[in-house]
């Protein structure tokens, strides 16, 4: 029997043993995004849209000062700050009003000792203009760049209010398929204009989704954030804050197998971990067990997921909807569809309402069937 012939899990062994033969060192390798999907508004401020005017003072130019800011101070001339969205180790997120019309946006700056550093800054300027390289809807926008009056860059967005979608995940546990399919198409979208534009995103993940309406999931809003960790097809290089210190990027339990071990990627690779936001989103889990780095390689190299048809049974989800989600987390990149183009078109198929309402009705009759059927044999007895 030929690797081909052997059954699926057996074939997956193998290509682990394979992989693993490979990078025997793959448990020494350092992850920096959080394996743990922890909402960090530091980096997942909006990145995307619009012209960039670069400011006078020269980017090589370091801060002159520690830049401590507070409620209600303007900054370049024109932000009122208003409050702190979040900060960290990399910089800081600030909510804050355009003066003159009070108009919401978000701030995004480096941190004291990352600004200090020519590379992270030059860094952060790529990303800066990789991100607003993406124009559509489904990406929120960046609007402008501006100085503070250190020297640094302010990355100037669109201010987003609204849920992660891990929020709305860690707080109903799986969605309806109707919600999956809804929400799955705009986020496919979203990955296809990204990826049209020459990117491909590396960290898609739940806490990097922001869900807006009015509560109703099946007519809702989701829109992609933080491309912290894009690669750039056309110059061929990482734009990110993080891999000024080496190590793989992204987040170990949404990556695909070969970037979990730091090899060359490609836009299926995004496929792939879209596919695990889908899994979860249907079954309120994850595909692959494991809470380290090792843990989640050695899954993600030696199980298949186990089938939705059989984790969480729906006669109301269609079948296909399945099929296209194991078809994304396939091992082998070949196996995945070819791009996001392919999962938007396929998924929106599935969303379409009218077919809802007949696969709803399909069920009803069928219900009624049975319990007609129940009801003639219990009269007979």
């Amino acid at each position: 029997m030929t690797d081909s012939d052997a059954p699926p899990t057996d074939r997956r062994a193998s290509e682990a043993e394979t992989f693993r033969n490979d990078h025997p060192h793959i448990a020494d390798r350092t992850v920096f995004a959080d394996p743990h999907e922890d909402h960090r508004t530091l980096r997942r401020a909006a990145e995307s849209g619009g012209d960039i005017t670069a400011p006078a003072t020269p980017i090589d130019a370091p801060p002159s000062e520690t830049f401590a800011p507070a409620f209600g101070e303007v900054l370049a001339g024109r932000y009122r700050l208003l409050r702190s969205l979040g900060q960290g180790g990399m910089g800081q997120v600030w909510l804050a009003e355009v003066l003159g019309s009070e108009h919401p946006v978000a701030l995004k700056w480096l941190s004291d000792e990352l600004a200090s550093d020519p590379e992270i800054r030059a860094r952060f300027r790529r990303e800066i203009r990789a991100s607003l390289a993406i124009r559509h809807a489904g990406v929120v926008h960046g609007l402008d760049l501006d100085r503070l009056v250190d020297g640094r860059d302010v990355l100037v967005m669109e201010y987003v209010e609204g849920r992660t979608l891990e929020d709305v995940l860690s707080e109903r546990g799986r969605l309806l398929p109707r919600e999956v399919a809804h929400l799955g198409v705009s986020l496919a979208a979203a990955l296809a204009a990204t990826h049209d534009a020459g990117f491909i995103h590396r960290d898609l993940k739940p806490s990097n989704m922001i869900v807006t309406g009015d509560g109703r999931l099946d007519a809702a809003t989701v829109r992609l954030l933080d491309l912290g960790v894009c690669h750039d097809e056309t110059e061929h290089k990482a734009l990110s804050l993080t891999a000024h210190y080496g190590g793989v990027l992204g987040t170990p339990s949404y990556m695909a197998p070969e970037q979990l071990v730091g090899e060359s990627i490609s836009i299926r690779s995004d496929v792939f971990s879209l596919g695990v936001v889908l899994y979860r989103m249907i079954s309120g889990s994850r595909p692959y067990p494991g809470s380290t780095f090792t843990e989640l390689a050695e899954a993600v190299g030696s199980m298949e997921p186990a089938a939705l048809g059989e984790l969480v049974p729906d006669p109301k989800r269609p079948a296909d909807l399945d099929e296209l989600v194991h078809a994304m987390l396939a091992f082998d990149p070949a196996n995945r569809p070819a791009n996001a183009h392919d999962v938007t078109r396929v998924l929106a198929d599935i969303a379409n309402p009218e077919r809802f309402l007949r696969r709803a009705a399909s069920v009803a009759v069928a219900s009624l069937s049975v319990a007609f059927a129940i009801g003639f044999v219990l009269g007979r007895l």
